[in-house]
């Protein structure tokens, strides 16, 4: 019972603090707090500027692929239309869940000339499936990618993410 008073009496003094700073500063605290939980919406703006004369490519090696991967990968293909994006599943054991999500990743894939599925036969670990990608790349002859950068499978991204990284290249 003291625990929960003590508590009770920890919040209050906390949104007493950020009433008198917002009265302090001009600026409203509580939009400050807020923008700190609840993530900016990114205008969509277009990044050709960035892509200009570059040939980029991401490579995705996966295990056991996840929705999280699909979302990367349909993400990166809406974003940003011209990059390339290697898929390299390093031999998933078979079961419903990941055969699902390498079924939309491959129906994708289909719809999508620049979204591409490898699968290893064998299991060659984050390391050779990232060499399977480059590998894949490299055999693309004269339409070899510029850049190339490599994201786990679980990662999430915004907008700005690529391109920033090309700025900073």
């Amino acid at each position: 019972e003291t625990t929960l008073l003590f508590f009770y009496s920890l919040i209050l003094g906390a949104v007493s603090i950020l009433v008198v700073l917002s009265n302090y500063y001009s600026q409203n605290i509580f939009s400050k707090f807020s923008s700190f939980f609840i993530p900016k919406k990114f205008p969509k703006k277009s990044y050709d500027a960035v892509f200009y004369n570059r040939n980029v490519s991401v490579i995705i090696p996966t295990y056991k692929p996840t929705v999280e991967t699909y979302d990367l990968i349909l993400s990166i293909s809406q974003w940003y239309p011209k990059i390339t994006i290697v898929v390299v599943d390093d031999f998933s054991p078979k079961n419903y869940e990941v055969s699902l999500i390498l079924e939309k990743i491959e129906k994708l894939s289909k719809f999508n000339y620049k979204v591409v599925l490898l699968r290893n036969s064998e299991n060659e670990l984050k390391a050779g499936a990232l060499n399977s990608g480059i590998n894949y790349l490299k055999s693309l002859g004269y339409n070899k990618p510029q850049v190339v950068f490599t994201f786990d499978d679980d990662v999430r991204i915004i907008p700005p993410t690529i391109p920033e990284m090309i700025d900073e290249l």
